[in-house]
């Protein structure tokens, strides 16, 4: 957070890393909590960060402990994007995405630029609607069958 620091104060972003911190070095795991400390109360936006983190891991954590480690204004996140060119989650947030656009992107993570985040926003904003449609039916879904039962 030293060297960019100020994008993150620019535009009031709270950084919150998600997964089993148990798992990453002491260090980390210590600048982990220090930069949560200090952007927590922001409402700018989120930046989220995954360390140590696979869904199955997360759902045997919520099954023992009850609670989830990816927080509430995440667990529904509206665009997946997936670098490197692979066409799969790979573990990741699946509980969280039922509903996000999914973005595959055969870029790198290293050469990621904001360009390639443009287009997936675009793209995004795109199926923005058919997105809307479908969690919708389902939630009529839902109601339809807790009714009948």
């Amino acid at each position: 957070m030293t060297r960019k620091g100020h994008i993150i104060e620019e535009h009031d972003v709270a950084v919150r890393v998600v997964g089993d911190l148990s798992m990453v070095p002491e260090n980390v795991a210590e600048a982990a909590e220090d930069v949560r400390k200090l952007t927590g109360h922001r409402t700018g936006c989120t930046l989220n960060i995954a360390l140590a983190y696979a869904s199955r891991r997360e759902m045997a954590h919520l099954a023992t402990t009850g609670s989830l480690w990816v927080p509430t204004p995440v667990q529904k996140p509206p665009l997946f994007i997936r670098t490197s060119g692979e066409h799969r989650f790979s573990d990741f947030l699946i509980w969280q995405s039922s509903f996000a656009h999914l973005c595959f992107q055969s870029v790198l993570w290293p050469d990621y630029r904001s360009w390639h985040l443009f287009k997936a926003l675009v793209q995004y904003n795109k199926y923005y609607a058919v997105t809307l449609r479908a969690m919708k039916s389902c939630q009529d879904q839902n109601t339809y069958f807790k009714a009948s039962v």
